[in-house]
């Protein structure tokens, strides 16, 4: 499987990664650092504390490098959390657990995909 065909396999954005990366190596040593060291514990961690604060601080960060990788499904839903958190006060109460819940199941479609293409 191609990077390019690994990336309409889950909905991301291939020609923007080429865009900022310029070719098919540093796209997919990128993507299997994200595979390998990237996880949503801090986001879980603050869903189950239902911290609204530490909610936005982990969707906010899972936005940045969706983005960088052009992510886009990962990134939408990401951005979608960030923004519902992003005025709540350290502490504030915030439940997002549909919001979590689609995260994590497109997170783990796309890290799968990401170890069969790519290995790992």
């Amino acid at each position: 499987m191609t990077t390019q065909e690994l990336y309409a396999k889950f909905g991301a954005n291939y020609e923007e990664a080429k865009g900022r990366m310029m070719n098919d190596v540093l796209i997919n040593r990128f993507l299997l650092k994200f595979a390998q060291t990237y996880s949503l514990d801090a986001l879980l961690a603050a869903q189950e504390k239902r911290d609204g604060h530490a909610l936005f601080e982990a969707a906010h960060s899972l936005k940045g490098v969706c983005g960088n990788l052009a992510l886009t499904k990962l990134y939408v839903l990401a951005s979608d959390l960030a923004e519902k958190t992003r005025n709540l006060a350290e502490g504030a109460a915030f439940d997002a657990s549909s919001e979590v819940a689609l995260i994590k199941n497109e997170y783990e479609a796309t890290v799968s995909a990401i170890r069969e293409c790519l290995g790992q």
